[in-house]
């Protein structure tokens, strides 16, 4: 059952696929042709300043996650563990655990405890629940 507006996923080749194009294209040139170039151009400041936005928060973020991580790794049960700098440094094991910009949450606790043996997510005995607080935030 189709929904109006809704296009379902189609693979095309070869002389299906130089007519899909031009039909998006036509499609696109006269939707778009619906807006003033004002209204485009307005629309386009602002989802530049909400990116620039977002930029800055997930900087902000980052940071204030580095120096809150720095501060748990202050504890001298992990005082050997080094951010980066070194094959067995945080930064080194996690590039190896996810080899991509970000890691997700799960990776990062396995790695956590795999690693370095911070008592997360444990199978067989009781998590640290104060230091997953910490993480979590």
């Amino acid at each position: 059952q189709e929904q109006p507006g809704v296009v379902p996923r189609r693979w095309f080749a070869g002389k299906d696929h130089a007519h899909f194009m031009k039909m998006y294209e036509s499609d696109f040139s006269r939707k778009r042709g619906l807006f003033s170039k004002h209204d485009l151009d307005e629309v386009h400041e602002e989802y530049l300043r909400d990116r620039e936005l977002r930029d800055r928060r997930l900087e902000e973020e980052k940071w204030r996650v580095v120096f809150s991580l720095d501060q748990i790794l202050a504890d001298e049960k992990y005082r050997k563990i080094r951010l980066a700098a070194g094959d067995r440094a945080l930064y080194e094991s996690m590039f190896k655990m996810e080899p991509r910009k970000y890691i997700s949450r799960p990776k990062f606790l396995t790695t956590l405890r795999l690693v370095y043996g911070f008592e997360l997510a444990n199978l067989n005995s009781v998590s640290n629940n104060d230091m997953l607080d910490k993480l979590n935030k």
